[in-house]
């Protein structure tokens, strides 16, 4: 193809948009509360908020409950609070299903915090990290662990929590399998109002008919979170619970790495397809062909592994410590990941661990909470099937380092990572999060003939050729580019 005149700037208007973000921070989290049974363990509850370079101003509320008096914080910067929130767990945790509440939760932050949701039981907890504008979208395909089973109903439930964030959000549920009240694949419609949540359960305890693959839209931004209540390892003697908040389908990825926890048995993780015909490969290897709704389960006995598919998916990882276990999503490692992360320690006792993950070339500079000895770069290997590029380390971090309530701030200059926090102990319980931003820092071109052209310092740029544009201000959120006379 040949180029146009280099007096021709723009053949047409276009926009270009692109996300940058620090870390999993936001500055607005909504949140949908699970219910466990208080039998086994689902007290105390905490917000854990964490601060990086500002201080800030934090308010929680419950925007359809007028009776919940909302909550205001002081939290210094490099700092963290705890918030405690027993005390209104009743009008927190959904516990009905099929019955719209008022029990969404909305945390507003006047700078960009990260905070996790975290049931600090000492036999039954997990932790949710919330992802803020990360959680929300319109299309989810629910990922679900679909291997193993839990306490007996009607006690122990499996659910998601629906919650809207604005007024008139009309929710359409396709159950994969039969919910409490509907049968599988009969679609059906609430209507919901900001705040306002929706639970759905599951008919029984079979372990491949969990919810996983269930198909949830709206026609406005909404979040769902997971729960499945005091799972039982298999050949195990251990119950524990696993869920989190989930992202939307507009954000699965195609490359992902799990790490293994610390389990005495293998991990395990559940690939989920969004997209019918879905080629799974694990370590180069298909080991699935997916329809939408669909997935492959995964155990991984080596310390790591690399995920690929030709079309978005999501998973969904089981780990933890002996055979107590957490459950979460993990994140793409394409164009995701932070270079900054900032994570409260629940507590001295048990232990802590991170699971980081990075390209080769940026493990040689690390800092944790300002120090270049806490994530030195020997600690790491390489990823099983990466062809070396990617390398991971699992660090226990004493309490010594870094003591219950105190910030673990992890930081890179060079490049982002990811981290995954494993917290508890082999005998008690597993509380397993992801702390890494979930996003795509891609760049969109959007346009509607996808006919552009673009020149640079008077020079033209050519068709199915590379043009490089840096934002300047790293902070914002949304950049956009218009050419020459609009």
């Amino acid at each position: 193809m040949s180029c146009r005149s280099p007096h021709l700037y723009i053949l047409m208007a276009f926009v270009l948009f692109c996300k940058l973000t620090s870390a999993q921070t936001d500055t607005t989290f909504w949140f949908a509360a699970p219910d466990l049974q208080q039998a086994h363990g689902d007290r105390p509850i905490f917000l854990r908020l964490s601060t990086q370079n500002a201080a800030s101003i934090v308010t929680i509320s419950q925007p359809a409950n007028a009776s919940f008096t909302p909550i205001t914080l002081n939290i210094a910067a490099n700092s963290s609070n705890s918030l405690d929130l027993t005390a209104f767990i009743t009008q927190l945790e959904n516990v009905t299903p099929n019955t719209v509440t008022n029990k969404g939760l909305l945390i507003r932050s006047s700078t960009p915090i990260s905070c996790y949701y975290d049931i600090a039981h000492g036999s039954n907890g997990d932790i949710y990290a919330l992802k803020g504008k990360n959680a929300l979208g319109t299309k989810f395909t629910l990922p679900f662990q679909m291997g193993f089973i839990g306490r007996p109903l009607p006690l122990y439930t499996t659910d998601f929590i629906i919650l809207a964030t604005e007024n008139n959000t009309q929710v359409t549920i396709t159950p994969k399998f039969s919910i409490m009240g509907h049968a599988a694949g009969v679609p059906f419609t609430i209507t919901l109002q900001k705040g306002e949540t929706y639970t759905c359960s599951a008919t029984n305890n079979i372990a491949t008919e969990r919810p996983g693959g269930t198909l949830v839209t709206s026609n406005k931004p909404i979040c769902i979170s997971t729960k499945d209540d005091s799972l039982f390892y298999t050949g195990q003697g251990c119950s524990d619970t696993a869920g989190d908040q989930l992202i939307p389908d507009e954000i699965a990825g195609k490359d992902f790495i799990v790490i293994k926890g610390y389990f005495n048995s293998p991990d395990f993780y559940y690939v989920f397809a969004i997209e019918n015909n879905t080629v799974v490969k694990v370590n180069g290897i298909t080991v699935a062909t997916l329809q939408a709704g669909d997935y492959f389960k995964g155990s991984l006995s080596e310390n790591s592994c690399f995920i690929n598919s030709d079309k978005p998916i999501h998973i969904f990882h089981i780990t933890g410590f002996g055979c107590e276990l957490g459950g979460a999503i993990i994140p793409s490692i394409k164009c995701t990941g932070s270079k900054s992360i900032s994570v409260t320690r629940a507590s001295s006792t048990g232990s802590f661990f991170l699971n980081v993950l990075a390209p080769k070339n940026s493990i040689n500079d690390f800092k944790l909470n300002g120090s270049n000895t806490g994530i030195d770069a020997s600690l790491f290997s390489p990823v099983t099937g990466s062809n070396d590029e990617w390398m991971y380390a699992r660090l226990n971090i004493p309490s010594s380092v870094i003591t219950g309530g105190v910030n673990a701030l992890i930081e890179n200059s060079k490049g982002k990572f990811h981290v995954g926090v494993i917290q508890g102990g082999a005998s008690s319980t597993a509380r397993y999060g992801y702390f890494s931003d979930f996003s795509s820092n891609a760049i969109q071109l959007i346009d509607a003939t996808k006919n552009i052209e673009i020149f640079t310092n008077n020079q033209p740029i050519c068709h199915n050729t590379t043009a490089s544009i840096n934002a300047v201000t790293g902070d914002a959120n949304t950049f956009t580019w218009t050419g020459p006379n609009n």
